[in-house]
């Protein structure tokens, strides 16, 4: 019992390990920066690139739930970094080339990426049950702190006159070592053997409501398109409003603790409140996208761009959570990755429509507009296609009998 105490906590601990390294994702605003300056590409090529990585990523999740359950969290994680490395030393050798960088980071590294998100992630739920809300957002928060750590040190080495490429070189050989030795430390549960089906019970609880998928997905997509837009432009967006590139650089690590930190917050929200953290994180994060061009303050800025990193990392708890909830974690495998599909359209829609938006208007009024009315039809939505059981939950919330209404 007490070895299987240690292999719990050690896989839980490596799978956060593992996404901290892989948080150079949400640090792709200072690259972008950074590559933009040195060659002259466009906002929309760099927004391209970005969108690129996340759609990648978010299709491969959709063979990856199922090569998680056949051959185990490790072999897939393992497989992930591998391609991870790859990816991006492929970036480093660019010399600037476009379609190499588009290769190499959106395509190959992107890969890499989804079959390595969905092995801790499976693998901490299915350790620990009765705690889904913080077990989703522990295994994923080091993909938001990843982002600090790399966005932190980017700054800090770009200052001294390092080039952009030997920076993706550096990702390419320290990070995906790391996320490689982790990786290989991965274990399912004895209940949860590798195998090839799902038993007749597993099958019938991953089967979904058309209307609940479709209710996930809408949110997902919502959710996800403001923070991607965001992310993907955030110091280009500080930048553009007279903000210091020091605070405009720092930002994108502010970002990424809220990013980080709000995986966690909305982990234990979800065990305390349910079903009724999702419209209400929707409606939180279409008020403060939608102000941030206001916030042309350097401490305001600071806090706006942590108010929508914690927002952000919502989207990546509470739609796993509530359907590790209701249709066990077998689901996460074999369901969530299609959910998770909106998070890569919209890693598509968001950074581009904030580029050519940017690209047009010159600044990124419209883009962040954009990015909340589209929040609110989220909330909109997702409330539609679930009035009954969110009625069900904020009575029970608020304790009060049907009967009396």
């Amino acid at each position: 019992m007490k070895n299987n105490r240690f292999v719990a906590y050690l896989a839980v601990a490596s799978g956060v390990l593992m996404q901290l390294c892989l948080g150079a994702l949400y640090a792709w605003s200072t690259f972008a920066a950074a590559l933009r300056e040195e060659y002259g590409f466009r906002a929309s090529q760099m927004a391209l690139v970005f969108g690129t990585t996340i759609a990648t990523f978010t299709l491969v999740m959709l063979p990856a739930g199922r090569w998680v359950t056949r051959y185990g969290p490790r072999k897939l994680a393992i497989a992930g970094a591998l391609l991870f490395i790859l990816g991006y030393g492929l970036v480093s050798f660019s010399g600037g080339n476009f379609w190499l960088i588009y290769l190499g980071a959106g395509v190959i590294a992107g890969a890499g990426i989804g079959c390595y998100y969905t092995a801790p992630l499976t693998c901490s739920v299915a350790w620990f049950p009765e705690r889904k809300g913080l077990m989703t957002g522990l295994s994923v928060a080091g993909f938001g702190a990843g982002a600090l750590l790399v966005s932190t040190i980017t700054e800090m080495l770009l200052e001294h006159g390092w080039h952009p490429l030997t920076l993706f070189r550096l990702l390419a050989f320290v990070n995906g070592f790391i996320a490689f030795l982790a990786a290989t430390q991965l274990r399912l549960p004895p209940s949860h053997p590798v195998s090839e089906t799902l038993s007749p019970s597993e099958e019938a609880a991953v089967r979904v409501d058309r209307k609940y998928f479709w209710s996930l997905v809408a949110g997902m997509f919502a959710a996800t398109f403001s923070g991607l837009l965001v992310i993907g432009h955030l110091k280009s967006i500080g930048l553009s409003y007279g903000i210091s590139p020091h605070t405009a650089g720092l930002a994108v690590g502010v970002f990424a603790i809220g990013n980080s930190l709000g995986r966690l917050i909305w982990g234990a929200a979800y065990d305390r409140f349910g079903r009724l953290c999702l419209p209400a994180a929707l409606l939180l994060q279409a008020v403060v996208v939608g102000f941030l061009p206001l916030f042309r303050v350097e401490g305001l800025f600071l806090i706006a761009s942590f108010a929508i990193g914690v927002l952000f990392g919502s989207a990546f708890v509470l739609y796993a959570s509530d359907l590790a909830s209701r249709c066990g974690s077998k689901a996460l495998g074999y369901v969530y990755p299609f959910v998770f599909l909106a998070y890569g359209a919209s890693g598509i829609a968001g950074p581009l429509c904030g580029g050519l938006l940017f690209d047009t208007f010159g600044n990124y009024i419209a883009s962040c507009a954009v990015a909340s009315l589209l929040s609110i039809g989220g909330v909109a939505v997702f409330v539609a296609l679930n009035n009954e059981e969110l009625l069900e939950d904020v009575r029970g919330f608020l304790r009060l009998d049907p009967e009396n209404d």
